[in-house]
């Protein structure tokens, strides 16, 4: 996932970048990718984010157990609903912008243990002979 927002004149920005890979188990389903599964996840990434008055900078990492369950919508389309939970780590810096320039203040560690993901993802099969998902 890579995103990025400004509002330059408001000084409001959000940007991130994750990247990580997910294996999983199928259950036996009435379909090649319909019914249950569940897998484990890894992912790490950074942020940036200021509200107008506090900017944080940082990276972070995440890894954890995920359960799901798609759902085929015609031929070629699915819907995919999952949730995660495990493990979230991150070390970031506070900071504030002023006349123009961001003023560092202090740098935090954080450690979160609980539900890291909810996913609704829109699911469409390219390619092959156009067969049910």
């Amino acid at each position: 996932m890579c995103a990025w927002w400004s509002n330059e004149r408001a000084h409001r920005y959000y940007q991130l970048f994750a990247a990580g890979p997910e294996v999983r188990f199928r259950f036996a389903g009435p379909g090649r990718f319909h019914g249950h599964y569940v897998g484990l996840y890894g992912s790490a990434g950074f942020y940036d984010l200021e509200n107008r008055k506090t900017g944080y900078q940082g990276d972070f990492w995440s890894a954890g157990i995920t359960y799901g369950y798609q759902l085929p919508v015609g031929r070629s389309f699915g819907v995919e609903f999952a949730v995660g939970a495990g493990m979230i780590g991150s070390s970031y810096k506070t900071y504030e912008p002023r006349d123009g320039l961001y003023v560092y203040q202090q740098t935090k560690r954080i450690r979160y243990t609980g539900l890291t993901k909810a996913r609704i993802s829109l699911l469409w099969r390219f390619g092959g002979k156009g067969g049910r998902l």
